[in-house]
């Protein structure tokens, strides 16, 4: 279906040509300004969870005792520590011998839980000597 015959088509796009490319180029830089400010596009959305380390022996142990992670997708707590390794390395020993543990938004948690987005990780070291430097949870 033509709307125009084509010769007038071509006439009445003819003064607006020259400025296709710029409007193209200026179409493109506002869809992707438009992507970073809301952090990509909503099938691109990425997960922030925020991970807090207690206990004076894990703070000496870390870097950083406060971590915000970018996740692509929701996953376990486990594949969490094993997937960002360079946030998590000094505490593995802990988690080996089971001194740990994990209260996902304020819930006690295993390492199966699932991490979402928005959630709060807390890790406090609970074993090791009589002076016990995190809070000590014990099952009834």
């Amino acid at each position: 279906m033509r709307i125009f015959p084509p010769n007038k088509r071509i006439d009445t796009l003819q003064p607006f040509a020259r400025y296709l490319p710029e409007l193209f180029l200026a179409i493109e830089n506002y869809e992707r300004k438009s992507k970073k400010a809301c952090g990509g596009a909503k099938n691109e959305r990425k997960t922030m969870v925020k991970v807090l380390m207690f206990g004076l022996t894990l703070r000496e142990a870390v870097e950083d005792p406060e971590v915000e992670i970018s996740l692509e997708q929701s996953v376990s707590l486990r594949q969490l520590l094993e997937t960002y390794q360079e946030h998590f390395r000094e505490i593995m020993p802990f988690l080996q011998s089971q001194e740990l543990m994990f209260t996902i938004n304020q819930k006690i948690s295993t390492l199966d839980a699932l991490v979402k987005d928005g959630d709060t990780v807390k890790i406090t070291h609970q074993g090791g000597d009589q002076s016990a430097d995190g809070a000590r949870w014990h099952n009834p």
